[in-house]
């Protein structure tokens, strides 16, 4: 998708630039047209992001960003806590679709009271998590 963006912006500054150069007067004159806007909205976004930068030294943001920075460090905190038993999930899923590719494929390596068992495995530590993240 940003490839087939890029190349509707490529083309269209392609056309701008040979209308510029190449065009009758009524193309010339719409490319410059085009060309003074871009310009003007190019610096109308410069005094933006400095005013905005000013407002923001002076503190107009600190609220939000010190929110937004809680939110992330309890997600820190969280997958810090939980990271053993996320890791071990994991592995357990893994485990269990192995188990499940050797009975799809009929192999003499299956055993069925493995797969069983990493299910239960698996369905216990879902639980225990569940309920950890839930207090």
């Amino acid at each position: 998708m940003s490839r087939l963006i890029s190349l509707a912006l490529f083309l269209i500054v392609g056309i701008l630039v040979y209308n510029y150069f190449f065009g009758d007067e009524a193309e010339k004159a719409r490319a410059k047209n085009v060309f003074s806007k871009t310009k003007e909205l190019g610096l109308e976004i410069k005094d933006l992001v400095k005013a905005e930068r000013v407002k923001y030294d002076e503190g107009k943001y600190d609220k939000i960003v010190n929110k937004i920075k809680n939110v992330v460090g309890k997600d820190d905190e969280l997958n810090d806590k939980y990271s053993s038993q996320l890791n071990e999930i994991d592995e357990l899923q893994d485990e269990l679709k192995r188990e499940q590719r050797r009975k799809s494929r009929s192999s003499s390596n299956y055993d069925e009271e493995k797969e069983d068992e990493l299910k239960i495995q698996l369905d216990g530590l879902l639980k225990e998590l569940s309920n950890n993240l839930s207090k």
